[in-house]
Formats: C-alpha cells, structure tokens, sequence
C-alpha cells in the first residue's frame, strides 16, 4: 500500500513539473503598446506653490521609466 502511495505521490508530481514547465506566460495586451509612448528618459521643470509643507520655489526632476 505504501508502494503504491509513493507511486502515485512521485508520478503526479513528475507530471506537475511537466505541465509546468510548458506553460508560457500569457503575451501582453495589444492596448499595452499605447504606453511606449511613456517609456525613457523624462526632465520635469514645476513652480511649487508655497504651503504647510514647504517654502515653495522652483523644482526640477529627472524620471527613467
């Protein structure tokens, strides 16, 4: 009986890893291509007003996406 357990235990997880090991993950949404647009390099210049949290004054940025 536990021969036959173990049997079982081994083939199922044989086939998990199989199965697994196929998959591919899932292509990307064509509607995704609209955000290439974002991607690169990016300088952001901005005039911050002044408030509880700060003096306020000119403020400059550079962002990678």
């Amino acid at each position: 009986m536990k021969l036959k357990a173990l049997t079982i235990t081994t083939s199922s997880l044989l086939l998990a890893a199989a199965v697994s090991a196929q998959m591919q993950p899932p292509a990307p949404a064509p509607e995704l291509k609209k955000l290439d647009y974002f991607a690169g390099n990016w300088s952001v210049e901005a005039n911050m007003k002044p408030s509880s949290y700060g003096p306020g004054g000119k403020t400059t940025s550079a962002d990678h996406i």
